[in-house]
């Protein structure tokens, strides 16, 4: 049997579009999963020549070629260190993992201490993309030592998304924890779009309103006007779906939950003594959010009873409001970038990008 050239460990929805995708590149890649029934029906639907599975960890590193190379698409925190303990002890010097979940940079900076120490190398990969993004084409934030880049990044190439002039969306952004700490960020600004996406809907549904469709159907042609942007085409989409009930909009529960990179963006930010107002207000109005009984308590001692639609409109342009949302978020975000001395040491692709003295001073 030929070896394969990647493995990956957990099947969930993010794990499984990755293993597809690798197999379509024509990559051989073996997958394992705790539960060997998911993995069954996994492997019934989309197993061939290129994707084939393993029942155990022992048979996992045994099948791969060397060095061996594994993805891990795990929930971040204990299974991650779990799967290290057991891993460590069956790989050889020189092979590599890759931590694919959305864990703490500095989690990912202590194992690859660990692993250093092994002789092994460990990695940091953020995936931006979401499970359509895994299988058709992620962006990727390569965290790791020059070997574990140089031994990866080939196979990496293959599965990326692709930028306006066809080049991989793929980049080695340090070492260790680099690459998770740019996902944070991503993610942080990620919180901020949402915010400002939700209280542009809160205005036209409360202040104009409008029901949800001819919402949509506003930032539609708002997003033609600005272009492509991920969220907002997926905001009109979500306020155009209808149910049996009425809009779906409507039957969600009005509470966010948090993944914590938010959260932890607001963390680092403070300690940098860097400025992220937008992204901090985001993640405070989801914690808010999910004190749902003292909202309710709230808005009705705080109701004004003379107020009427449409005043004080000043001429809303929710394109203009979004313009510059965006531009303020991505600033925000990358002062945090700029700022950290993990960045400013080291091969950075902060440092080969030309305006990086400029904009740091």
């Amino acid at each position: 049997m030929r070896k394969a050239q990647i493995g990956i460990i957990g099947l969930g929805a993010m794990g499984s579009s990755l293993a597809r995708n690798f197999s379509d590149k024509g990559v051989r890649t073996v997958v394992f999963n705790r539960s060997y029934d998911k993995t069954k029906k996994f492997i019934a639907a989309y197993g061939g020549k290129n994707l084939f599975a393993v029942r155990s960890l022992v048979e996992l590193t045994d099948c791969l070629e060397k060095p061996a190379k594994i993805l891990l698409m795990v929930t971040a925190g204990a299974a991650v260190d779990q799967l290290l303990g057991k891993l460590s002890k069956l790989l050889k010097a020189g092979d590599v993992i890759i931590d694919g979940g959305n864990s703490h940079f500095a989690e990912t900076q202590a194992r690859a201490a660990y692993c250093r120490k092994r002789k092994i190398h460990w990695a940091g990969l953020g995936i931006s993309g979401g499970v359509a993004g895994a299988l058709q084409g992620p962006s990727l934030m390569f965290g790791g030592d020059a070997p574990s880049w140089t031994k990866t990044n080939f196979l990496l190439e293959k599965i990326a998304a692709r930028d306006f002039q066809g080049h991989p969306c793929l980049a080695r952004l340090g070492d260790d924890g680099a690459g998770h700490y740019v996902k944070m960020v991503h993610n942080g600004i990620e919180y901020a779009i949402m915010q400002l996406l939700g209280e542009i809907y809160d205005y036209y549904r409360k202040k104009e309103g409008l029901a949800a469709g001819p919402i949509a159907a506003l930032l539609k042609k708002v997003s033609g006007r600005l272009g492509q942007v991920y969220l907002l085409e997926a905001a009109a989409k979500v306020l155009s779906k209808k149910s049996a009930r009425g809009n779906l909009i409507d039957l969600i529960l009005d509470c966010a939950a948090a993944s914590g990179t938010g959260h932890w963006t607001s963390v680092e930010a403070l300690k940098l003594d860097v400025a992220i107002p937008s992204i901090d207000a985001a993640v405070t109005a989801r914690q808010l959010s999910n004190l749902k009984k003292l909202r309710e308590r709230l808005s009705v001692m705080a109701a004004h009873k003379d107020g009427k639609r449409g005043q004080n409109n000043m001429n809303f342009d929710p394109a203009a409001v979004l313009k510059f949302g965006l531009l303020s978020f991505y600033a925000q975000g990358c002062n945090c970038l700029l700022q950290l001395p993990l960045f400013m040491a080291g091969r950075s692709i902060w440092q080969q990008w030309p305006g990086f003295g400029k904009t740091a001073a």
